[in-house]
């Protein structure tokens, strides 16, 4: 749906005015996001060319932003956990051996492989089965 405002004229907004912007609009305006559901618009090599981040807004923002927030990230990070709990990450035919880490400033901090690190998640069959603890007494 788009509006059309006839005659528009500057508007002045006093301090300590509330402001309410309607996040849902922006994000269904074909002038930010023209494509109904682009997700590759979000990877890394794509975020400055094809995604205004100034218009993406999915929680809102403030004291009022969406209590679902907090659960998407809470559960982004609860899932690498199940995962490795559940099964284990092993190299694939696609793995480059010995990998490659990236020689710069940010990868000292995190380790970072040139290109990707392509591995296969199989699943345990006992997957609550840990190293039996041997007493070093």
């Amino acid at each position: 749906m788009q509006v059309q405002v006839p005659d528009p004229k500057p508007y002045l907004v006093k301090a300590g005015a509330i402001i309410w912007i309607q996040f849902y609009g922006l994000q269904y305006d074909p002038k930010y996001f023209p494509e109904e559901l682009k997700l590759v618009r979000f990877l890394d090599e794509n975020r400055r060319s094809e995604c205004n981040l100034n218009a993406y807004y999915p929680f809102g923002l403030g004291l009022r932003m969406c209590i679902g927030n907090r659960f998407e990230l809470l559960e982004t990070k609860i899932m690498p956990f199940h995962l490795l709990a559940h099964c284990d990450l092993k190299p694939c035919k696609k793995t480059s051996i010995p990998s490659k880490l990236k020689k710069s400033v940010v990868s000292i901090f995190s380790m970072q492989t040139e290109g990707s690190l392509w591995l296969s998640v199989v699943p345990r069959e006992n997957s609550h089965s840990t190293q039996p603890i041997t007493n070093t007494n």
